[in-house]
């Protein structure tokens, strides 16, 4: 039948009534469309002339027969339509009709429209076999409507998601799955492919002139591209950070994601793939680094000048019977420095941002820098007190002493100008573990509700106990007193007591990293000096769902000379694992779920990997999980590239420092063997499991066998700074550690207990 040959809504319609008046043999014929709240839609009429209807000013208003309809069931078939009590309802001026046959549609159960004829050929009447033809008529005429409307309901959610696509910043393309050619690209798509300046702008001929890398340099082949591997093996693909290489040697680096498209049958017909360009992101990013550096300079070289002439204008000036020439020279050469100053922490700023800030390492004395800060700030701010509570025997720490002492200036000065009028400032220091704390407090004049001026907003908003109420500060000395903090992978924190508005500083450093007894000293001048000797980048595993975060990831571990390595599918990840072997991997914790905490014990656990976190900030419960799994330490969000970079190299300090001391090889005590290698523990040589908590606390006591350790030592250790106290916590894995061994606390053979200070192992 011809009303099924189309899907074109007004077609069909048109073709239903057509033929209802055909098989009838009606010389008029309307169909009346109803939407889903059963409100007129359409109405077609056939067999009447455009003139007999111009007459009608307004269609059917629906009573009379046009309402009575509704309320039959089968089909209404009137001989007379004048002599019917129901017929009303048609409007002056409509062509005249005597008899009548009309059916409803349904279709599915819903009533969808009517069917109206009438004025059979030569007067005759409609029999019952028209009847008939009509009711078997208005069933297939309720399939044909009721598929044309899905087709345009089809239609128009593909036109618009055609035209969200078009306009999409991110370029969209259609592969069909078997044969591989391109079924669609969208404006995107064909910017990029432009830009690349492809022969006859194909997507098909890319891989005939152009290569694939990934980001940290390894050549994919055909088969390794994103829509190749969905098309042979339906895997999806999230966020992969590709490399577009032409021959003249220009490149285009994209963020692709690709998924497959399936058919009812559960096959792949299409795989579709998005294609960011990152190319202006990183041009931001250059355009940042060399505006910052151009207007440097540019300011630099009249600040020169400035200066230069001030020399020339004093000599001038002291010749002169009055100071007020002087004055103003003065205050004119302190602005320039002020400015210098701000130029060169400008630049600091954007190093920074971009995880490359330059540090010189060295061992530092604490006390000297704190005692030379002060003294320096003293002779440049006379009246000003500041009390310093320092031991003088404070371990050394690992840091770019110059740039520490500018930080610690910088506090100064803060501190003082929003401090209350006879305050004075108080520095103090004390060692932490294997970390130095250094604060610098004030009382402040600011109430809770007005904070200091801020010049840079850029300083996260710190939780803290002990009656504290965490305050965000802003200043460019103090973004840079963090940035530089961070980069020596310190913590940089700033908090104010509600009581007396006293604002205080701090910052944790980590100590100098000390060789064994028989081990000749660490030579400290640069961080590449704790970086494995592997004859190449150190690999890198990182894990983050968010794409933004995970590019950044990538391109600051690039820079920092490490080689990431990120994957999402599991069983490509153990195997991409077990090739490259990262000793160290970076996950993002922050994601809904537990899958990033999961995936961080089995790589604790599993393949003894060294992982740091990163979470949400003021997310202590992430924290203490973190640790609980076996993390060495997190990250809270948002960070900076330096902290990163930072983060990373101190956590290869530590490990090249357990390798100095000889801390890898393992302890055998009594029934008790522990192989640090391997991770593995025997008990009369069977092997006995432990958490990740419980054997970090193990491989804290074994390693230091025969030393007293504290209890807020060990505490700090395993499981962070935050759970210095939580002696009833640290007892409570000691218990079970000895249950595990076989030890007897009254009677111990492994774990003592030194009261009042914390345990000891026994030593081999």
């Amino acid at each position: 039948m011809q009303v099924f040959e189309t899907l074109e809504l007004e077609t069909v319609l048109q073709r239903v009534v057509d033929n209802a008046r055909w098989l009838t043999g009606a010389r008029y014929g309307a169909l009346v469309s109803l939407d889903a709240s059963g409100e007129i839609a359409e109405i077609v009429t056939s067999g009447a002339s455009e003139g007999e209807f111009n007459g009608v000013p307004n269609p059917p208003e629906g009573k009379g027969l046009l309402a009575y309809l509704n309320e039959v069931d089968g089909p209404l078939r009137i001989a007379d339509i004048a002599s019917h009590p129901k017929s009303v309802g048609l409007p002056d001026g409509h062509p005249p009709m005597r008899n009548f046959l009309g059916m409803k549609i349904h279709r599915e159960g819903s009533h969808i429209g009517n069917i109206y004829l009438a004025e059979r050929d030569h007067g005759e009447e409609f029999d019952e076999d028209d009847a008939s033809i009509i009711t078997q008529f208005a069933a297939h005429a309720g399939a044909a409507i009721a598929n044309a409307r899905r087709y345009e309901s089809a239609q128009r959610v593909k036109t618009h998601l055609q035209a969200v696509v078009d306009i999409s910043p991110i370029g969209v393309v259609v592969f069909d799955a078997g044969t591989g050619a391109v079924i669609s690209a969208n404006r995107e798509c064909q910017r990029i492919c432009d830009d690349l300046h492809l022969p006859g702008g194909s997507w098909e001929r890319m891989p005939e002139f152009v290569t694939f890398r990934r980001a940290d340099g390894r050549e994919l082949s055909f088969g390794e591209l994103p829509s190749t591997r969905v098309m042979q093996s339906g895997e999806m693909v999230r966020a992969e950070e590709i490399v577009i290489g032409l021959p003249n040697g220009r490149s285009v680096t994209t963020l692709v994601n690709a998924a497959p498209i399936y058919s009812d049958r559960g096959e792949i017909v299409s795989v579709v793939v998005t294609i960011q360009d990152m190319t202006p992101r990183l041009d931001e990013e250059r355009m940042r680094s060399e505006f910052l550096g151009m207007v440097s300079q540019e300011m630099r070289t009249p600040l020169s000048a400035i200066k230069g002439s001030l020399v020339a204008l004093t000599d001038l000036a002291r010749s002169m019977p009055s100071t007020e020439p002087m004055q103003l020279l003065q205050i004119i050469d302190h602005q320039a420095d002020l400015m210098r100053a701000q130029i060169n922490s400008l630049i600091d700023l954007s190093d920074i941002d971009a995880g490359t800030l330059q540090l010189t390492l060295d061992t530092v004395n604490v006390t000297q820098l704190i005692d030379g800060a002060i003294d320096e700030f003293g002779r440049n701010h006379t009246g000003q007190t500041i009390q310093s509570h320092v031991p003088p025997s404070l371990p050394a720490i690992v840091a770019d002493g110059r740039r520490l002492d500018q930080v610690l200036r910088d506090l100064f000065a803060y501190s003082f100008k929003y401090s209350t009028v006879a305050a004075s400032i108080t520095v103090t220091a004390e060692s932490r573990d294997q970390e130095v704390v250094i604060s610098v407090s004030t009382v402040t004049n600011c109430n809770h509700s007005t904070e200091p001026p801020q010049l840079l907003d850029r300083l996260r908003s710190a939780r803290s106990g002990n009656g504290q109420e965490a305050i965000e500060v802003g200043g460019l000395a103090l973004s840079i007193a963090k940035g530089v903090v961070d980069a020596h992978a310190g913590r940089f924190t700033v908090v104010r007591s509600p009581e007396e508005h006293g604002v205080t500083f701090t910052m944790t450093l980590p100590v100098a990293v000390t060789a064994g007894e028989n081990e000749p000293p660490l030579q400290l001048g640069a961080v590449e000096k704790y970086l494995p000797a592997t004859g190449g980048k150190p690999p890198i595993l990182v894990v983050a769902e968010d794409p933004h975060v995970l590019s950044t990831m990538r391109r600051t571990l690039s820079r920092a000379d490490f080689t990431p390595l990120a994957v999402f599918d599991a069983d490509e990840l153990e195997s991409l694992i077990e090739e490259r072997k990262p000793e160290i991997a970076v996950v993002d914790l922050a994601a809904p779920g537990q899958k990033g905490f999961q995936l961080l014990e089995w790589l604790v656990t599993e393949h003894r990997t060294s992982v740091i976190g990163i979470i949400d900030p003021d997310d202590e419960t992430s924290a203490i999980l973190a640790f609980d799994k076996g993390a060495e330490g997190y990250i809270v969000k948002p960070f900076s590239p330096t902290e990163l970079v930072a983060r990373i190299k101190a956590l290869i300090r530590r490990k090249s420092n357990s390798s100095l001391t000889g801390a890898n090889e393992g302890l055998a005590l009594g029934n008790i063997s522990i192989d640090y290698v391997s991770h593995r523990v025997t008990v009369a040589g069977q092997p006995v499991q432990f958490t990740a908590t419980e054997y970090k606390l193990l491989r804290e006591l074994s390693s230091s066998a025969g030393r007293v350790m504290t209890q807020d030592e060990l505490l700090h250790r395993v499981w962070g700074p935050e759970y210095t106290g939580e002696s009833q916590l640290l007892r409570a894995y000691v218990k079970n550690l000895r249950h595990k061994l076989g030890d007897n606390a009254r009677k111990p053979s492994y774990i003592f207990t030194e009261h009042g200070i914390g345990y000891r192992m026994a030593k081999p």
